[in-house]
Order: structure tokens, then sequence, then C-alpha cells
């Protein structure tokens, strides 16, 4: 599978309830100051239009500068991080957990079950050329 892998990863993890902290957390922290950005620069420039000159440079300066720290910074780090420690924690399932996830092609699609039921679908990878007839 080459695609879709991030989304089995979590619906797996989720599903052998096994995304805790190091995954959950920083996912949502990542997404916190991802959305940060776009309100705190409103309010950095609604704030300045009230100020003097140099103070309303200042604060827009700052608040240019903090959203270039969430922006590309602070948020692909723990998303990063997030992403890691997601493919860490699929890798070293129980095997008891294991056992429990299925797979089933469908024209396109691989169908993931747990324990019989419907988890997630990605995209099939495609066959390399080498290997076409």
């Amino acid at each position: 599978m080459n695609d879709g892998i991030y989304d089995v990863s979590m619906k797996i993890l989720e599903k052998a309830n096994q995304a805790k902290f190091s995954v959950h957390f920083l996912n949502e922290l990542a997404k916190l100051f991802r959305s940060l950005i776009a309100p705190g620069l409103a309010i950095a420039i609604v704030l300045s239009l009230e100020l003097t000159m140099p103070w309303a440079l200042v604060l827009l300066a700052i608040a240019l500068l903090c959203a270039y720290m969430f922006a590309f910074q602070v948020y692909p780090r723990l998303k990063n991080l997030h992403r890691i420690n997601l493919y860490k924690a699929v890798v070293v399932l129980p095997a008891k957990d294991q056992a429990k996830i299925t797979c089933q092609e469908l024209g396109t699609v691989c169908m993931f079950f747990w324990e019989g039921a419907f988890l997630v679908t990605a995209p099939k990878p495609a066959t390399p050329p080498s290997l076409r007839m």
C-alpha cells in the first residue's frame, strides 16, 4: 500500500485502543498551533490599528514572527513527531491485535476489517511496470 497508510494506521490504533498520548495528543496539539495562526494575525492587525505607528509595527512584526514559528517550525515538527509515533505504534501492535486485522481487495481499493467489521479503505498500489504482462 502506498497511499492511505496514515488513515489505515490511525484507524487500526484507535480500534486497538493504542492511540494514546504520543499519538492523539501530539496531533491535537499540532492542530491547535496551526489553528492559532489566522486568528492571531487578525487580532494583531485589529490591535495595531489602535496603536501609534512604531508600536503598531512592532506588534505586527511580533505577530508575523509568531505566525512563521507556528506555521513553519512548531506545527510541522509536532505533526511529524505524531506521524513517527503513529507508525511506530502500529508496527509494535501485539500479535493478538494483529490477528484481528484482515484486508480484502476490491477493484482498485483495499478494504481493512477489524474482527470482521469494516474499518477503512485505501487505494490498492499499482503494479510496477516490470511485473505487468
